[in-house]
Formats: C-alpha cells, structure tokens, sequence
C-alpha cells in the first residue's frame, strides 16, 4: 500500500519485482493512486502479467499527512472501514504497509516499509491531528511491527519504536564499467513535489549565468517552467540508465528515490534541504553524515548556494571523496526485503 511520491512507489516497485523474480507463484496486490498505477507500469521490465495486480479502490479515502481537508477523524474512520471491508485484503496472506501505520488498526499482522512513520513527519497539527498521531503512537507500542528500512536513512522513530529490520539502499549499483567516461553536466531535480520548483529554476538560472560552460540537466517540470528562457546548455533529463551515466553530480531535493539513485550511479549529491518536514531535515543531515554529498538549507542566500556549488564540482578531491564515500554503500536491499516478505508467507 502506496500513495505518497514517487521514491515509495519506486522502492515498492524494487521489492515487487525482486519477490515476482525470486518466486513466480505469489500472487502481488498493489494498493495505490490511479496516478502512481500509470507511473509504475510505464517502469521499464515492471511487467509480470497476472501475478501483480493494480487497485486503486482501497484509497478513496486515504489520508495524506501534509494536506490538512484530509486529516480529520471522520476521514481516518472512513478510511478504516474502507480496508476492514475490502475483500483482496481481508484475505490477503500478507499486508504490506508503506509508512502508513492505520492499516495496523484493522490487520494487526501488518508488516511496515519505509524509514519513517507518517504522523512523525506531518506538518499539520491541530487537535485532530495529536490525537491521531497518539492513537498510531500506542499501536506501534502494543504490536511493535516489523519494519524494513534503510539503515542509513531511518529516523530515530522507526529505530526507536517499531522492529526494524535494517536493510541497504533498495537498488543494484550501475556497474562502473558502464560509464561513458565523458561527464558532461549535472541533473537538477525537485522530484514528485512543487515544493522548490520555483527555487530551482532561479537556481538554474543563475547557475547557468555563472558556469555557462557547464551543462545542466532538468526534470519535466521544471522544463516546463523554465520554457524558452534558456540556452542550449540546459536540457530534459531523460532518465535513462545512459543518461544518469553522463552526469557529475545531482542537484535536489532530498527525497529518498533520488538519493537512491545517487548511490545507485555513484553520483555526488548537492541537497537543496527546504526544511518542510522532519523527513527531509534528517536526509539532508544523513548525507552530510555519510559524506556522500553537501547539504544547504533553501532560505540561505541564493548567490551564496549557487557559489558554493560551483565551488563543490570544481573540487576534485572533494568530489572523489563523495564518490568513495558512495562506493562504499551496501545495496540489494530490495532482494533481501523479498526474502524476508517470502519467508514471512511461510
């Protein structure tokens, strides 16, 4: 069960295949948005014919923690019976939750995924919100769930609160050898969210004014944004395993799907952190930690950040040790997530 961004539908996707590829008689329900259904089946080699099945009928009334119309105890409750009800699931050997601890309130075998809980990151909190979020508190308390997270990003909460089952980055390292050897520019990202679109397209500007050599790629939306006011040195990223291979570095809002794909690539990483959660304040702290990039905080001086970055993919020595730092990650966390999910079915 996933509905919010983009990195949990891709990790989701990770975990799916590597179950379906490891064992081909389980049979997979994936309960998520009508949005995130069409993303994940444009996903290359994501196709495993009746064995993985969409629905997005089990999420009319899901909750979204960071938008407040949703948050309210008629909602919660309406959402509740909306999975006590669903038939796939109540007789499902095996429910999957996504950082969402409600399903617990229903299936008490729920198993958890994720590196943090959703009421420990939320932003709206009113009487409802307290009361929900110490409702959620007490089940982690009574059921104590197994939870499979990444043990370098997981906030203290999960370590703290749930069982966790401490798993590497959720990907497959891009062999080395598979590298053009011709690094031409980096990739600025603000992923799923508009939350710095506008940020970053004024930090692509200027970027772009101060190292006009440098080329610069971008996500669909900020394309959009940036429209015709550009050069020919800033272009849409395509995404593809050939295009990540090009670049220096990532620019970007540090979720954890675009984190993954830094380690994925070995690619230095340049956090843009906005603060608006506790989320993204701990992986923007964790990169720095685990020295895989640089962090700046989004209400710093624009001319000081873009400076500052510059500075950082000119330094050679600076990033080599981000590179080494990235080298040294441990990955196939998805493989060993399905190992656990099948063992747990036994």
């Amino acid at each position: 069960m996933c509905s919010n961004g983009y990195g949990h539908l891709k990790r989701d996707i990770a975990v799916i295949s590597s179950i379906l590829n490891q064992n081909s008689t389980i049979g997979v329900d994936v309960f998520c948005k009508s949005e995130h259904i069409k993303m994940a089946r444009r996903e290359i080699n994501f196709n495993h014919g009746s064995q993985l099945n969409f629905h997005d009928d089990a999420t009319k009334n899901e909750i979204n923690w960071l938008k407040e119309e949703t948050i309210t105890s008629v909602q919660y409750d309406a959402w509740t019976e909306e999975l006590k009800h669903h038939s796939i699931l109540q007789k499902a050997d095996l429910i999957v939750s996504d950082n969402h601890v409600l399903p617990l309130r229903v299936f008490p075998q729920t198993k958890l995924m994720g590196s943090f809980l959703w009421h420990d990151v939320n932003v709206v909190w009113n009487e409802t919100t307290k009361r929900i979020a110490q409702e959620e508190h007490e089940l982690i308390d009574i059921h104590r769930p197994d939870m499979l997270c990444l043990s370098g990003m997981a906030m203290p909460e999960v370590l703290n609160f749930t069982n966790p089952i401490k798993l590497p980055w959720y990907c497959t390292k891009y062999s080395q050898n598979n590298f053009s050897g011709n690094e031409e520019g980096i990739l600025v990202t603000g992923g799923g969210t508009d939350l710095i679109k506008e940020f970053l397209v004024e930090f692509i500007l200027k970027l772009n004014l101060l190292s006009p050599e440098l080329k610069i790629y971008i996500d669909s939306k900020l394309d959009m944004l940036i429209g015709s006011n550009r050069n020919q040195n800033i272009e849409k990223f395509t995404f593809t395993f050939e295009a990540f291979s090009t670049l220096s570095a990532i620019v970007c809002r540090p979720g954890i799907g675009i984190l993954t794909d830094c380690v994925r690539y070995n690619l230095p990483v340049i956090v843009i952190n906005d603060g608006y959660n506790s989320e993204i304040n701990n992986n923007a702290l964790r990169v720095k930690e685990l020295g895989i990039g640089i962090s700046f905080e989004s209400k710093l001086s624009m001319d000081i950040i873009v400076n500052e970055t510059k500075h950082f993919l000119a330094n050679k020595s600076q990033i080599d040790y981000c590179r080494n730092q990235l080298s040294n990650q441990q990955t196939d966390g998805a493989e060993i997530a399905a190992k656990y999910l099948i063992n747990a079915l036994i």
